[in-house]
């Protein structure tokens, strides 16, 4: 699993359009999974947002895309945050949980 960018910025000359910023995941999958990516803050280890993308097929390059934002829609606060990824497949298999870290800061 790969996260690119790993973190926000204002400074960034893109911040404030409609699309961006998006951290963007890269994962592998070895069979068709259903896919959860939960993004928890690691100062108050509430559980921010959860995104699942169902049925994935087998293969590389995959992506999913955290924007941000909250459930509420709110932007996160400056902080540090864990992104988990985990794949479950037809079976209720899961995968070995994979993390990253991304930092939001103003």
């Amino acid at each position: 699993m790969q996260v690119d960018p790993n973190f926000f910025d204002p400074a960034t000359p893109d911040f404030l359009t409609p699309n961006a910023p998006v951290a963007t995941v890269t994962y592998d999958l070895d069979k068709t999974a259903t896919v959860e990516l939960t993004v928890t803050n690691l100062k108050t280890g509430q559980v921010l947002k959860r995104i699942t993308q169902q049925a994935v097929a087998a293969g590389t390059g995959h992506t999913i895309a955290w924007n941000g934002h909250a459930e509420n829609g709110l932007f996160a606060d400056a902080g540090d945050y864990r992104i988990s990824l985990r794949a479950t497949d037809s079976t209720s298999s899961e995968s070995i949980t994979r993390y990253a870290l991304v930092r939001v800061f103003y």
